[in-house]
């Protein structure tokens, strides 16, 4: 979690797979995010465009915001909070979300992961513990953020599905948009959703493994691709 981070000694942190993508930075552009450094461009910038387009690409979104909320109310609060009916976003599935202020007003979109029962994440730009713990009042329900717990990267392109399934992520092909599935890695787990921004069939694979084991998939990973 962010209170176990050392923030008076460092400005900023390298997310769980930079020691490999600034090996490909041959441009050495990166952006500061979240309290992370990414890359902005590694070569040139039509060509990752046109991977992503036209065969894979690969975006490290670790620095995304993750919350995590729990909890024998999970649901009825879900409800409460975000505009849609939750309870059509079934375990294993993800939902497009936005929620407002007390006036009706936007405040921020995002994603749902229902990962399991009263287990909800919510994916999305800004941090929201402040307007999630007021709305929470009332409700037997925990919430925290989970955004350095999880390292995410985005394997988007039409060949995506072909290269997780290369990695050993057997029947990632039966995967519906918007579904999830959880693997045993290497005795940790992986969670794949097909989720994406491209239009063809799209995952961002979430891992909650120690840092060796995320070096690893990311390695193994762009392997698989280049092959």
């Amino acid at each position: 979690m962010l209170l176990q981070q050392d923030h008076y000694k460092k400005s900023y942190y390298e997310t769980p797979f930079h020691s490999r993508t600034s090996e490909l930075n041959i441009l050495n552009e990166w952006q500061r995010w979240k309290d992370y450094t990414v890359a902005t461009n590694y070569f040139r910038t039509d060509l990752e465009y046109f991977a992503v387009r036209n065969t894979t690409g690969v975006i490290d979104y670790t620095p995304m915001v993750k919350q995590k909320i729990t909890g024998p109310d999970s649901a009825e609060f879900v409800n409460r909070f975000f505009t849609r009916d939750m309870n059509k976003i079934s375990i294993g599935r993800v939902g497009y979300v936005v929620w407002c202020d007390a006036e009706g007003q936007v405040l921020d979109d995002g994603t749902v992961f229902h990962i399991r029962e009263n287990e909800y994440w919510l994916l999305c730009v800004e941090r929201q513990l402040d307007n999630l713990s007021i709305s929470a009042v009332g409700f037997d329900v925990e919430i925290e953020e989970i955004t350095d717990d999880v390292a995410c990267l985005g394997v988007q392109g039409p060949t995506s599905c072909s290269i997780l399934k290369a990695m050993g992520f057997e029947g990632i092909e039966l995967l519906k948009p918007f579904d999830i599935k959880h693997y045993d890695f290497q005795g940790h787990e992986i969670m794949i959703s097909r989720t994406g921004f491209s239009v063809d069939p799209a995952s961002y694979t979430h891992l909650r493994a120690h840092e060796k084991l995320r070096h690893f998939v990311c390695r193994l990973l762009l392997e698989k691709i280049t092959s």
